[in-house]
């Protein structure tokens, strides 16, 4: 199964997925019919036979580009989410 926007993966586990997310590009789906980084996600774990989950820790708005943390399982967004609410897991923003 071949994807329709070629995502830019700078990191994969077997819990979580780091993605470079273009300036332009919905981090999740919208109102549109448009390929955002979820559903690539989720497209691309399908073609490897694997869970279809794809949970986003930190949306980035469609024009800022970035890195973008997803976790592939219920618990490790738990964990992550709890990491970015404690500040021990943080944004930053480049001006």
């Amino acid at each position: 199964m071949e994807l329709l926007v070629k995502m830019d993966m700078v990191y994969e586990d077997k819990d979580k997925i780091i993605l470079n997310k273009p300036a332009g590009q919905l981090s999740q789906s919208g109102k549109s019919f448009e390929m955002d980084l979820v559903s690539e996600v989720l497209t691309y774990r399908k073609s490897k036979g694997e869970e279809a989950y794809a949970a986003i820790i930190n949306r980035l708005d469609r024009p800022v580009s970035g890195l973008v943390f997803m976790a592939k399982n219920k618990k490790e967004s738990a964990r992550l989410s709890l990491l970015m609410q404690k500040e021990t897991l943080c944004k930053l923003s480049q001006n």
